[in-house]
């Protein structure tokens, strides 16, 4: 027989209405009145019964979060800030794919009708979808909140300053020497590939270097794209140095550079996009460009939420910047 507000009421000593406001924390109550209720919910073994909470307060308390595919650990740390936002307000996050597609439909289409079944209350998306999908994610008739690209007017988005970021990566390889900086670019069409390439050719250009574009290859933000590219690159320009644009494809480059028998620092000079932990095995360690990815992902959370209780509030556009992670590979060492 299911476990009712009123039995776990009844343990703990208090009333119904009580139970729900700890519950859904639309009310201040008592640490010591909190400690008794969440102990009787444990004993009684209680399950919120979500499809009748939604019924009784016309939301669902449900966010959708549209990633550009599992692959990809950058997502994991914005994903953690979401979620500790989203679960200090008491609400539960469903996450939607817009990677590929199948015959019949995109995948984005099919995670914006699961969220449009949820009933969700507002919606963060992550890269191009929202730009490219915009009518679709407006007949969800929610708030949406966008990382990494611009959302326009319609939109709040958080985004980093990839064109500072990047700029100054190449202003450490050729502080020490380098001449001949080549690029690795993400997806051509998004916003943050565009914008990481002109940090790039700015500081060339501020350097007396005219940019060339046989120095930029596309690497598709994937780890085959970064090693095809990278190959290109090291086979048929003269380069002395690489900027990788995300972390997949720098993962690519490491892999052409090892089959090569360059070593980053050594050999070429390199810096990367991201900071995963597998960057600091290398001797030297590969030098990075690390984003505030969890911060993102608070900051666009708190921006939703702020959306949801009040749709007047003016669009937000938040700017973030990211810190540069010298290692050694930025610069050729001695060994």
């Amino acid at each position: 027989m299911a476990v009712s507000l009123k039995d776990v009421a009844n343990l703990a000593g208090v009333s119904a209405t009580t139970v729900s406001h700890v519950m859904n924390r639309t009310r201040y109550v008592k640490p010591e009145t909190v400690e008794r209720v969440h102990q009787a919910l444990e004993e009684l073994g209680y399950v919120n019964n979500s499809a009748a909470r939604l019924l009784r307060a016309g939301r669902s308390f449900t966010v959708g979060v549209m990633v550009n595919g599992y692959a990809n650990s950058f997502f994991l740390e914005i994903l953690e800030g979401i979620e500790s936002v989203l679960e200090t307000e008491n609400y539960s996050m469903i996450i939607g794919n817009a990677e590929g597609s199948t015959a019949q439909e995109s995948r984005i289409q099919r995670a914006v009708r699961e969220f449009a079944s949820w009933q969700v209350d507002g919606v963060i998306v992550f890269g191009q979808s929202y730009r490219e999908n915009r009518l679709l994610f407006q007949k969800l008739s929610c708030p949406v909140v966008c990382i990494e690209t611009f959302g326009g007017e319609q939109a709040d988005h958080v985004m980093i300053d990839g064109r500072k970021a990047c700029s100054e990566a190449v202003k450490a390889m050729l502080a020490s020497g380098g001449k001949a900086v080549g690029c690795i670019g993400g997806t051509p069409s998004a916003d943050t590939s565009a914008e990481r390439i002109e940090g790039y050719k700015t500081a060339l250009m501020a350097a007396g270097i005219e940019p060339r574009e046989n120095w930029i290859a596309d690497g598709g933000s994937t780890l085959e794209g970064g090693y095809t590219a990278a190959c290109r690159l090291l086979e048929r320009e003269k380069i002395d140095s690489l900027l990788v644009c995300n972390n997949l494809m720098t993962l690519g480059c490491v892999k052409a550079l090892s089959e090569k028998g360059k070593i980053a620092g050594k050999d070429i000079r390199l810096v990367g996009y991201d900071d995963d932990g597998w960057r600091a095995v290398f001797h030297p360690g590969v030098s990075s460009i690390r984003p505030p990815l969890k911060k993102m992902g608070t900051e666009a959370a708190r921006c939703l939420v702020g959306r949801m209780q009040d749709p007047s509030l003016p669009i937000r556009k938040i700017m973030l910047s990211s810190q540069l992670i010298l290692r050694g590979s930025e610069g050729l060492q001695n060994y």
